[in-house]
């Protein structure tokens, strides 16, 4: 159990507290001082303060132990104010009796107190707190920093000397806060939110006619509300008390000036820390001159205000706009779920964008929007779904804001997406952040990656959502010359570099990476591929050359087996290509391309992901440019200037003649595949090389060259895989070529020069 006594003394007065305890125990180790209320004021402010004195167990002295307690110079009290000394004691059954005495003698800054037992000090074991409640404390004018109260004792005493702050002095400050933001056009705002006001202590108000004031930026003003009995008419501007002193507001408390761009509030000094609240505060805006965008008045005035500047309200019109939001992307060419930056789309209004109207997004050309669809057992669709953008909830303030209803509008380009205003904004503007929209880009994509905002809901403009790269980039080490007409001539060495780790893919149906000679150019032989760089696996035992049919061109093939770690780089060497007589002069180009292949998981209708001079092509001097071809009689593999090609029918001997495929001839002679015409309705074949054109017949010995006809003696027939056949000599003579024919071996050559 505990007893409680509590006396109440003047603190004009000089107490003494009489106590005799019995304390075994060193005196400094068994008191403790703690400031458990402190205050906030300014010089001649007042404020109320709480020590706590403990006094631990068996400390207790056989004698009258002496407190003085001492406020800094010139302090004084306000009427009523003084010391309240409570103490708490905890009886372990000892039986005790405390008794607290004052001295006669009385002064406003020191105060002195003893305190004395009635019992034996042997059986005390009491533990002992005394609270000194300080109350009205007037704080000297000049005083700044801690404010603090010394408890002094002399040596024999169970006290020890201890300084204990109690109070913070200072001018103090005025906090000022709005409880939100608005938004108004130019027929202005009948009331911003409400403003707070708050003290950090008393006396931070100071008393003036501008106590604080708040001055709009130009082209605004502010509207004082009166007390009007129209239910129509704004509710009157108020200034109120939410605690604190109230008998500090000055009747008029409002004043204009600056044109009215300048509230002052006239106010007197507070003596309790005051908080209050300006609400009903109406702006008015000449749009002349009225700068859209964030409204920040201006605060000053007599007192010391946090901020210096406070966002009221937010000007301007109906609009909406978009911009990219956070960081850009870097995107690969050729893939098919690459997903674009975030962007948003903000309002500077509420309401601006309606309910029922539209918004469409569109993607630039040789992009469109990824999707996947569901195909049931019989090879139906049965469900589309595309990747469009979606809600970042995290970082939107939609205040009601929504888009849905998104729907492709170009089902075949799939660029443009269409959105519906399902849901409007209210108060306040809606901010509407989309992520996570995936796209399908064309392998020859390059740089910024620009979606146009349009639609007729009142928003457009362009942002950027992605960088584009190519998956790898191709570089050649030099750039020697090659003539045209002429076979296995050796181009530069070429290394292929990754953007990014994984960027050649090694999947079903993407694992060959293709590189491909232009028009009238061929591989005399299979290039090297080696890895120079970084972690990625080739299959080198997959490496072939083959032409492409649609696009005529011969390439060079290679699968990736396993993709890189880390960006990696090839080397691609030994490269020799045959260059017949339809190549122009100017640099010849090397292209990694092809889609559904190691660079591209699209199809686009450009391909292209990376490409190169390995070469320039020259003319050659008078006497250079020569031609050689070699037939086997029964055989499908043949030879162009020394270089192995193969064909899908065989020559063959019939009466006496030798008959070869037309085409493969054609080709050894430097005729271009674009040059080699088979018309089957007609059942013809004309091949043209320079000023010369040559057409067969099936079925007929009539050849025509240049439209006059010559009589051969046989004619052209069709053999399986639907290859035309005819003796060599037809066609080598008419285009300049000498023929040969080695029986031993069964061989038809073919020789010629080609003119400057």
């Amino acid at each position: 159990m505990f007893r409680k006594n509590k006396k109440s003394i003047a603190l004009m007065v000089t107490l003494m507290f009489v106590l005799s305890m019995i304390l075994p125990m060193a005196a400094f180790a068994s008191v403790k001082y703690t400031a458990t209320v402190t205050g906030e004021t300014a010089p001649n402010g007042e404020f109320n303060a709480r020590v706590v004195i403990e006094i631990s167990e068996n400390s207790i002295k056989a004698q009258d132990n002496t407190l003085l307690i001492r406020f800094p110079a010139n302090t004084r009290f306000a009427d009523g104010g003084g010391v309240d000394v409570t103490d708490v004691v905890y009886d372990e059954g000892s039986g005790n009796e405390y008794t607290f005495g004052t001295e006669d003698s009385t002064t406003a800054v020191v105060q002195q107190y003893t305190l004395s037992t009635d019992n034996d000090p042997a059986t005390n074991a009491d533990k002992v707190r005394l609270i000194v409640d300080i109350d009205g404390a007037i704080v000297p004018s000049g005083h700044s920093g801690d404010f603090k109260v010394t408890f002094e004792a002399p040596g024999n005493s169970v006290f020890s000397n201890a300084a204990v702050t109690i109070a913070t002095v200072g001018e103090g400050t005025v906090n000022i806060t709005i409880d939100d933001v608005l938004n108004f056009s130019s027929s202005g705002i009948d009331a911003i939110e409400p403003i707070r006001l708050k003290e950090d202590r008393p006396g931070a108000f100071k008393a003036a006619s501008d106590s604080v004031k708040f001055k709009l930026p130009q082209g605004f003003t502010w509207v004082i509300h009166g007390e009007l009995d129209d239910e129509e008419a704004p509710e009157a501007t108020t200034l109120v008390t939410n605690w604190g002193s109230d008998n500090f507001i000055e009747d008029e408390v409002f004043g204009l000036s600056d044109n009215e761009r300048t509230l002052e509030l006239r106010l007197g000094r507070t003596t309790e820390a005051a908080y209050l609240t300006l609400s009903n505060l109406g702006i008015a805006v000449d749009e002349s001159i009225a700068r859209k965008g964030d409204v920040a008045v201006t605060i000053s005035g007599k007192s010391s205000t946090t901020p210096s500047t406070l966002v009221v309200g937010r000007y301007g019109d109906f609009e909406a706009k978009v911009t990219a939001f956070g960081d850009t992307p870097t995107l690969l060419a050729g893939r098919a779920d690459e997903e674009i930056g975030k962007f948003v789309i903000e309002e500077l209004l509420p309401d601006t964008l309606v309910v029922g109207r539209s918004i469409t997004f569109a993607l630039p050309e040789n992009t469109r929007w990824s999707r996947t669809e569901t195909v049931d057992e019989d090879g139906n669709v049965t469900e589309t779904r595309y990747a469009f953008p979606q809600e970042d909830a995290p970082n939107s303030d939609r205040n009601g804001l929504y888009f849905d209803n998104a729907r492709i509008v170009d089902s075949v380009e799939r660029r443009i997406v269409r959105f519906n205003v399902t849901e409007n904004s209210v108060r306040n503007p809606g901010k509407f952040v989309f992520e996570q929209g995936e796209i399908e880009i064309a392998p020859n994509f390059r740089g910024d990656l620009v979606l146009e905002v349009g639609g007729n809901a009142g928003v457009s403009g362009k942002i950027v959502v992605g960088k584009v790269v190519p998956p790898v980039y191709m570089s050649a080490d030099s750039v020697p010359e090659v003539k045209i007409g002429l076979g296995a001539q050796e181009v530069s060495d070429l290394i292929i570099t990754e953007s990014m780790t994984e960027a050649l893919m090694s999947k079903p149906g993407n694992r060959a990476l293709r590189i491909y000679a232009p028009n009238g150019v061929s591989f005399a032989s299979t290039p090297k591929f080696e890895v120079i760089e970084g972690d990625l696996v080739l299959e080198q035992d997959s490496v072939t050359t083959d032409w492409a049919q649609h696009g005529r061109e011969h390439f060079v093939a290679i699968n990736v087996k396993a993709t890189s770690t880390t960006p990696s780089k090839i080397k691609v060497s030994n490269v020799k290509l045959n260059i017949d007589r339809t190549v122009p002069e100017g640099d010849l180009e090397i292209a990694i391309k092809s889609n559904n292949s190691a660079t591209s998981e699209v199809s686009f209708p450009s391909s292209t992901v990376a490409k190169v001079a390995a070469a320039k092509v020259v003319t050659p001097a008078p006497g250079e440019m020569k031609r050689s071809a070699e037939f086997k009689v029964n055989e499908t593999t043949y030879f162009v200037n020394g270089v192995e090609k193969t064909m899908d029918v065989a020559p063959y001997i019939k009466d006496g003649r030798t008959f070869l495929p037309v085409r493969y001839v054609a080709e050894a002679l430097g005729i271009a595949n674009q040059n080699i015409v088979w018309d089957g309705a007609n059942s013809t074949v004309t091949l043209i090389q320079g000023a010369t054109v040559v057409q067969v017949t099936i079925g007929s010995n009539v050849m025509t060259v240049n439209g006059a006809a010559i009589t051969m003696d046989v004619a052209p027939e069709v053999v399986d895989p639907g290859r035309v056949m005819l003796p060599l000599r037809f066609i080598a003579e008419r285009f300049g070529a000498v023929p040969g024919w080695d029986a031993a071996t069964q061989t038809v050559t073919i020789n010629m020069e080609i003119a400057d």
